[in-house]
Order: structure tokens, then C-alpha cells, then sequence
């Protein structure tokens, strides 16, 4: 380790490095200086060594994205030029549409959507003219592109055009940027990650095409004054005679007698630039594609409602009117019709006229501390990018909801009534011969309390004999030890006895079926979303979706407090109601354990005490006897 970066001023111990001058614009000093908070060497040596690697990690992810700026910056000004320069060229020289479709060497820079047959005025293939349409309708289709780019813009969506587009301008530039393609050679899809360089390179051209629109419409207009032309008509100006006609005055004294004036500080990475680096960042942890995804949305979705700025410059305002904008937005926002693509304040308009139901609390926490964690990040540190961690303490205001037990209701007994009356009339409609998941999971639910997710990603093996008990075993394992399921905390990790209601309604002899016909997960027709999730369809045929009547609203009850967690809660209350042990009714949930010495140096509960606990759920309703056995159906 360099000396230098180790420094000792009154018995304590500082981290000290000179930043390179490339590099000195994007942070507030030339220098950074943190404290190691030790006087002692030893102590302090891993602790300067980590804040040194942070920061060249740091330095190496601006110099590439500085790289990366030049290089698309050169591309995309270059597509500008030709286009336009291309477009007016076509329109002195007369050239015909059937030239410019055809071989003209520009219709790769100028063959932009039905930008050039609209240009206006070219001659057709027989020397004829093409009708102009009118200048009134001409401008109104131009502006109607540049919302539609400014919606795909805003909504920050690469489509297979835009896709094409930039491959094909990264190869005529011989840019060095990385291609991309969302399909294969042979029209699959493609899961591998859209590089970061070229995803700005998208954006970027989006802009340019939204510039080209807009300075169309002003040539169409007749109006050269814009700012295109004008920075073109001083390029192409001749030079102006500079010879003097009087002798020029002598050089003056250059000696200052007072310092010069400094230089303007440049203001520093943009809050894009800084997201950039962060998402590079977190992609490091080997996040999943799902998480990682749910962090940049989260991230992103901060420059969509400030707006662009100099990263150096937020403040804690920002953060405030992040939280208190996404806490009035609809949810599914990005993939509701009516509000997809469009502009922050047209999607909080749409919501407020059509009343949209505005995204969970938890989601927005949710989001919200993924933006405090890059804010944190930015400011921390071996990278101050920000000047100070303005997120800290800018939190949801507290709510009136009551007490945690109000927000969510467990099921009555005529609700559990409704549920068997449910299935039954199901059954009879011969719902679960192609969906017998739609039978199983409900009624595992009510006798378990497992969480909705825990039970669809069951496997067969996950269905097994524990000291001669039959259990559910909730784990993040596959039976060949591979992580294959999801777990919302480490406590979820358990043993669950089977009830003696399931084993009565056939669970075992359906598990045994499920493995005769060789499948490896219990339910088959649930399969794995983007997300990495198995519940969506049980989830929404059981609650719902799309303003359509779940089998809760048709037989249990269309109370907003009741869903399918639910279950779970009624399991709670049915253990409580019937004094179960709280810590073994704890550990069966998957609830963390109060108190240190059980949670942290005791072993589980053996699974027949936990059984005799599973057993107290019982509702007052009949189950066995009006569903019968299921291998017993007809």
C-alpha cells in the first residue's frame, strides 16, 4: 500500500488520495480525506486498503463511462448531421423518392419511419411531383411522432426498430460500443442483459430523432433560424478579413497583480451518469435479474419525476418529492394501456381522472429505499459523487392504519363455509381436472398457513416422512441441493407437519400420482414468471385481476381486506383461538423467534410437537365429508 494514502495526523489514522485531474470534475475536491477512526496501524491498514479499491473502482467506472459519452455522443451527432443535412440535400437536388428508397448513400441516415416521404416536395421516379400535403397536416403529423417519441423516451422503451437503428449506426460509425439484439440469429429470445453503453446509445438517438422531428417542422415552416441551421450557416460562413488596418496595440503586461478569476467548475456527473455507475455497481453482487431489474425501475424512475441534473446538485426535497410522487401513482403503471410510456404528469392525470388504484405501501417503501440506497452509495464513502447523503431521513409519514392485525382479516367461519361450498362447486364444473392446483393450494393454505409463493413452488420431494411424520419441508433447495425457490426471510426455512384433514382429502395419494407420472413439482401448470415467481395464475384466479371476479369474490367474500393471505391469517387465529404455544405456532409460520437463546442456539422444535400445534386448526366446518377423497372423484 502507498504511504501516501495512509496518514496519521494527531495519533489518528486518515485515508489521503490525490484524484487524478481526468477525473476532478465529477468530485467536489481534488483531494479525498476520510478518517479511519483508529489509532492503531493495524487496525487501520484493511480499512485504507478497502476505501483505496472503492475508489479506483469508482475512477475506473467514470473514465469508462467518459469513453462511452465521447464515443456515443460521436455517433449520434453524426446521424444527426447526415439526416438532416441529407434531408435538405434531397430537397435542393430534386432527387426522387425512388432514389432515395433505392441506393442513395444517405437513405441509411434518412430513412427514418415516414420521415422522408413526408420531407416534402421531391419529385417522383417520372420527374413528376409528388402532392404536397398540407403544411397544417404535415406539422401535426410531426409533432404527433415527437409525443410518441417522447412517450417512448419517458417510458425509457427499446423497441426492435430503435434496437436495429443503433446496430446498424454502431456499424457504419465502426463505434466501439457493444451491439444488441432482444432476439437471437434464429428469433429467440435473447436473456442475456442489454449492455449499459448501449442502452444509452438508444436513448440518446431517441433524442436525436425527437431533435430531427422537431427541426423538420421548423423547415417546414420556412424557418431557418433555428438552432441547427444557424451553428450550420457559421460553419459554412466565409472568412472574415482579419488583416488590421491599424498596427496592432502591444501585447500587454501579462504579469497578474491579483490572481485570475478560476475557472467555472464543471457541475459534475448527471444524476443518469451517477445511476449508471451504481447499477454497474450493484450488478457486481450478483443480484437477480429480477432484483437487479426492480432496483434500476426504482432508480430510474427518480430522473422521470425531478428531471436531469448535475448529481451534486439533489437535495433532500428531491428525495421528499420522489416519495410523496410515487406514492400517488397507479400501480402496474408500465404496463397499464392507458398509462404506459407516458410522462410522469400524464399518468398521475389518467390516475386521478380514472381513480386507479395507486401502487401498496409496500411497494413504495420498497422503492424508496432502493433510492436512499443509491443515494447513500453515491455519497459514501471512496465515491462522494453526491456531497452529502441527502436521503437520510426521508421516510414514509407514519400512518393510521392501527395496529398491524387490522390491515389484513382472517377468514370468518361462514367465509371457510364459502371456501368448501367454492370447491365444491367447482369440482362439479370439472375445474381442477385441468387445474388441480386450484384445489390443493387454497385448502394447504387454510390448514398450514404457508405463504402463497411457499406453496406453489412446492416439489414432489418436498412432500416427505420426518420421524414418521408427514411434513411440508419449506427450503430454497431442489432435492439435488441446487437453489430453486424462493423464501421472503431465513426463518422461512421450516418444517410444517401435513394437517390430518389434508391426508383425508387424498393429498398423498395426489402426491403419489405427481410422482408415478414423473413430474418434479407438485403443480405443473404454474409456471415461473419474469419476476421468478410460480403464483401468478393461482393468485389471480383466486383474487382476480383486471376488474375480473376471483373464486374469492364469487363464494367467500369481496371484502378488499381478504385475499388469499388470508388463510394464513385464519390458520394464526385458529392456533391462537386455541392456545397453541406461541413459540412452536411462531416457528410454523416461519416467524423469527423472540428471544436470544431460542433463536440463535436452540434447535427447531421436533416435528411432533409442532404437529400437535398444526392439529388445533380446526374451523367447525366440514371438509372430508363433503369433498370426499380425491382419488375418489369420479
Amino acid at each position: 500500500m502507498p504511504a501516501i494514502h495512509l496518514m496519521e495526523r494527531a495519533g489518528v489514522y486518515y485515508f489521503r488520495r490525490v484524484l487524478p485531474s481526468d477525473v476532478r470534475p465529477y468530485f467536489p475536491a481534488k483531494e479525498i480525506w476520510r478518517s479511519l477512526r483508529t489509532r492503531d496501524r493495524k487496525a487501520a491498514i484493511p480499512r485504507v486498503e478497502r476505501l483505496n479499491s472503492e475508489t479506483e473502482r469508482v475512477i475506473t467506472l467514470i473514465r469508462s463511462r467518459a469513453l462511452n459519452r465521447a464515443e456515443i455522443h460521436r455517433v449520434v451527432k453524426t446521424y444527426l448531421e447526415r439526416t438532416l443535412d441529407g434531408l435538405e440535400h434531397h430537397r435542393e437536388s430534386g432527387s426522387t423518392l425512388h432514389d432515395l428508397a433505392q441506393g442513395s448513400p444517405l437513405d441509411v441516415w434518412t430513412w427514418n419511419e415516414d420521415l422522408i416521404p413526408l420531407a416534402g416536395g421531391f419529385p417522383d421516379a417520372h420527374g413528376g411531383s409528388v402532392p404536397r400535403a398540407g403544411r397544417e397536416q404535415l406539422v401535426s403529423h410531426y409533432k404527433q411522432k415527437v409525443e410518441a417519441l417522447e412517450a417512448q423516451l419517458a417510458g425509457r422503451h427499446i423497441d426492435l426498430f430503435l434496437e436495429e437503428q443503433a446496430n446498424a449506426l454502431i456499424a457504419i460509425t465502426k463505434a466501439d460500443i457493444p451491439t444488441y439484439s432482444s432476439n437471437d440469429h434464429e428469433g429467440f429470445a435473447n436473456h442475456s442483459p442489454m449492455p449499459q453503453e448501449f442502452r444509452v446509445l438508444c436513448f440518446e438517438l431517441l433524442k436525436a430523432k425527437i431533435s430531427t422531428y422537431r427541426i423538420e417542422i421548423e423547415r417546414l415552416m420556412g424557418n431557418y433560424d433555428n438552432a441547427y441551421d444557424r451553428a450550420t450557416e457559421r460553419l459554412l460562413a466565409p472568412p472574415t478579413d482579419t488583416t488590421p488596418s491599424v498596427p496592432p496595440a502591444p501585447p500587454a503586461d501579462t504579469s497578474p497583480s491579483v490572481p485570475p478569476a478560476p475557472a467555472e467548475a464543471t457541475p459534475g456527473p448527471t444524476l443518469t451518469e451517477v445511476i449508471d455507475m451504481y447499477m454497474a455497481e450493484i450488478r457486481e453482487k450478483g443480484l437477480e435479474e429480477v432484483t437487479y431489474g426492480e432496483y434500476e425501475d426504482a432508480c430510474r424512475l427518480l430522473v422521470r419525476i425531478i428531471g436531469e441534473k448535475p448529481a451534486a446538485e439533489l437535495t433532500r426535497d428531491d428525495i421528499r418529492t420522489y416519495r410523496d410522487t410515487i406514492r400517488k401513482l397507479p400501480a402496474h403503471m408500465n404496463k397499464r394501456p392507458e398509462t404506459k410510456g407516458k410522462s410522469i404528469e400524464a399518468v398521475l392525470e389518467v390516475a386521478q381522472k380514472k381513480r386507479l388504484k395507486p401502487i401498496s405501501d409496500a411497494a413504495v417503501k420498497k422503492k424508496l429505499g432502493q433510492v436512499k440506497g443509491l443515494v447513500k452509495w453515491a455519497s459514501g464513502d471512496g465515491v462522494r459523487l453526491i456531497p452529502h447523503n441527502v436521503g437520510d431521513g426521508v421516510n414514509l409519514p407514519k400512518t393510521t392504519k392501527g395496529p398491524v392485525r387490522e390491515q389484513k382479516k382472517p377468514y370468518t367461519q361462514k367465509d371457510i363455509q364459502g371456501l368448501v361450498d367454492g370447491l365444491v362447486a367447482e369440482r362439479e364444473k370439472g375445474t381442477f381436472e385441468q387445474h388441480p392446483e386450484r384445489y390443493w393450494v387454497p385448502l394447504i393454505g387454510i390448514f398450514s398457513g404457508m405463504r402463497l409463493e411457499e406453496i406453489c413452488q412446492l416439489h414432489t420431494a418436498d412432500v416427505r416422512e420426518v420421524e414418521g411424520v408427514w411434513c411440508f419441508d419449506v427450503d430454497w433447495l431442489d432435492e439435488s441441493g441446487k437453489v430453486a425457490k424462493r423464501l421472503k426471510t431465513g426463518n422461512a426455512k421450516r418444517l410444517v407437519p401435513v394437517h390430518s384433514t389434508l391426508i383425508g382429502l387424498g393429498l398423498l395419494e395426489y402426491l403419489d400420482h405427481i410422482k408415478r407420472a414423473g413430474h418434479p413439482r407438485l403443480w405443473m401448470k404454474l409456471t415461473k414468471t419474469a419476476r421468478g415467481k410460480y403464483q401468478r395464475n393461482i393468485k389471480d384466479w383466486y383474487n382476480g385481476a383486471d376488474n375480473r371476479p376471483g373464486f374469492e369474490n364469487l363464494y367467500i367474500d369481496d371484502d378488499p381486506k381478504k385475499s388469499f393471505h388470508s388463510t394464513r391469517h385464519s390458520f394464526a387465529n385458529a392456533l391462537k383461538q386455541a392456545g397453541a404455544d406461541m413459540l412452536v405456532a411462531g416457528e410454523v409460520l416461519g416467524h423469527k423467534l423472540e428471544g436470544l437463546t431460542f433463536d440463535r442456539y436452540a434447535d427447531p422444535y421436533r416435528v411432533a410437537i409442532k404437529k400437535a400445534v398444526v392439529e388445533l386448526a380446526q374451523y367447525g366446518v366440514e371438509f372430508v365429508p363433503r369433498l370426499g377423497c380425491w382419488n375418489d372423484w369420479p
